[in-house]
């Protein structure tokens, strides 16, 4: 028995439906990676004011008050922006494999002192000690990468950008009170 194909190719309305999922789709894929560009310096800033916020706390609480270094790794298997603590500016180490990563490169983190001074951490430690008996921030050093800790003013912002996006820190150094904007 012989049975006639009707092979007359697609339809109008089959390719059009084809189109309209792949714009869906496609739009998808633009929109996720607005939204990952855009939490990126969000989730920075968060994450550090969250160690800070613990630096704080436990400089209030114990004998020797600690520092939060905010540095970049210069190891290739473990590169981004870490937060660290340590009780001396002579031997702060940095392990990035121990210490917190607050982001990858991706972003930039500057911090900005009370006398308008930015500080790039793709270039230079901060290091920031909080107040026992006040929590105000007692210190603030920075380090030019391989060289020995400057005591400077404090800071007063930590700005951070990627991905066409900002996020800040502003910190009250008379009061050791800080909040993500």
């Amino acid at each position: 028995m012989n049975h006639i194909r009707n092979n007359k190719g697609i339809s109008l309305l089959e390719v059009l439906v084809v189109i309209a999922i792949i714009g869906v789709m496609s739009g998808g894929v633009v929109m996720t990676f607005h939204m990952v560009h855009t939490i990126k310096p969000s989730s920075c800033a968060k994450s550090i004011d969250s160690c800070l916020e613990e630096v704080k706390s436990e400089a209030m609480s114990k004998g020797t008050p600690p520092y939060l270094v905010l540095y970049q790794s210069e190891d290739s298997e473990h590169p981004g922006y870490y937060a660290a603590r340590t009780t001396s500016l002579e031997t702060y180490t940095k392990q990035p494999e121990y210490d917190t990563k607050v982001s990858d490169k991706d972003v930039m983190i500057e911090v900005t002192l009370t006398d308008k001074t930015v500080i790039d951490i793709a270039k230079n430690d901060v290091l920031i000690t909080f107040d026992r008996a006040a929590g105000s921030v007692k210190e603030c050093y920075v380090a030019t990468k391989g060289n020995v800790p400057e005591r400077r003013k404090p800071p007063e912002l930590i700005r951070i950008t990627g991905g066409g996006r900002e996020s800040s820190i502003h910190i009250v150094a008379e009061t050791g009170k800080h909040f993500v904007e």
